[in-house]
């Protein structure tokens, strides 16, 4: 053979480095789920990459939190994995990071899981991405679209602690009331440099011990059917850290469940739009306990507005440095002057 031409079997890996095969097909019509996942399960310890292309699976991807088995995902740009929407017929997510074994060894190499880059896309049937077990997963650099979920922390592997880094996300739901950016149920997680757009709720917390710094839910492409229930954030656990957080349009920014303690720092909430009534920017479930530094607030229009509604009142919380554009619209059952500081 020619030192010209090509090898009849090519070969994918370099130094732990596996390139997806060429034979299995990346043109959105053939199912490739079964061959991605014996492609996870038998390379361990690897770092797989998804060249350009659209892989349509029926399945969830399994990668497992044992260290001894764990697997890094990286897709290219323009790589997309697509939930086939004829088949798929389960509620747990595309791409389950940790879901094929169980693991907890922070000390050994491969103790965590990288899932970067490319696009995971629910074709409006499925849920994106969830890290169900493991510690210190990553998840960085993707576009999440058309999903019911985004992305789903559960509870985490270390007594409950997933210890996952989420960062530079684009994700985009199906436009729908019963979508949701990302939901946490696992504590000492952070989310960075996020933005969500097409979903009911923004991010939904159930633990707490989560940082989450200059993340966007934007609400739009829903038609405002459920408006008055719609939220960027909704807090239901507290004891949860906000910094530079940006709540645009929904009809409240952020909710708390009864008694929550969690701390917001150069927060904006903005509507852009005249849009539904009670536009509210923090909505306590019961008394108001957290602690707000900084705080700027944009009504539009409406006139039964409010920086706080509580449903009991005496709370300790407070508001410092709160800035107000439209103070007239506001309803004259405001609270936020009872914990302006």
């Amino acid at each position: 053979m020619s030192r010209y031409e090509p090898e009849t079997t090519p070969d994918y890996s370099v130094n732990g480095y596996l390139i997806v095969p060429e034979e299995i097909k990346r043109d959105g019509e053939t199912d490739v789920t079964q061959q991605l996942q014996t492609l996870i399960r038998e390379n361990p310890n690897r770092t797989i990459f998804f060249p350009d292309g659209t892989y349509l699976i029926s399945m969830p991807l399994l990668t497992s939190a044992d260290p001894s088995s764990t697997v890094s995902l990286v897709l290219s740009q323009y790589a997309v994995i697509k939930a086939d929407a004829r088949k798929w017929n389960t509620d747990e997510a595309m791409i389950r990071l940790g879901g094929g074994g169980f693991g907890n060894n922070a000390e050994r190499a491969g103790s965590h899981t990288v899932f970067r880059g490319g696009v995971v896309d629910g074709s409006g049937v499925a849920s994106g991405i969830s890290v169900d077990s493991g510690i210190q997963t990553i998840v960085t650099g993707t576009s999440i679209i058309n999903t019911k979920v985004g992305l789903h922390i559960k509870d985490g592997a270390n007594g409950g602690s997933a210890d996952a880094d989420i960062s530079d996300l684009n994700i985009i739901g199906t436009g729908k009331t019963n979508s949701t950016g990302i939901i946490v149920d696992a504590h000492d997680n952070t989310f960075t440099n996020i933005r969500i757009g097409k979903v009911q709720v923004g991010v939904e917390l159930n633990k707490g011990a989560n940082m989450l710094r200059n993340v966007h839910p934007l609400y739009y492409g829903i038609g405002y059917v459920g408006y008055e229930n719609s939220c960027a954030f909704w807090d239901k656990h507290g004891t949860n850290w906000y910094d530079f957080c940006y709540s645009d349009q929904f009809g409240t920014a952020f909710r708390l469940g009864d008694g929550v303690k969690s701390f917001f720092n150069n927060c904006y909430v903005f509507w852009y739009e005249d849009r539904g009534d009670n536009q509210t920017a923090f909505r306590a479930d019961g008394t108001f306990e957290s602690v707000v530094d900084t705080l700027r607030v944009c009504f539009r229009n409406k006139t039964d507005n409010a920086v706080l509604r509580e449903t009991k009142a005496g709370g300790k919380g407070s508001f410092e440095k709160l800035y107000l554009d439209n103070e007239s619209k506001l309803s004259s059952t405001d609270a936020y002057k009872n914990y302006l500081k």
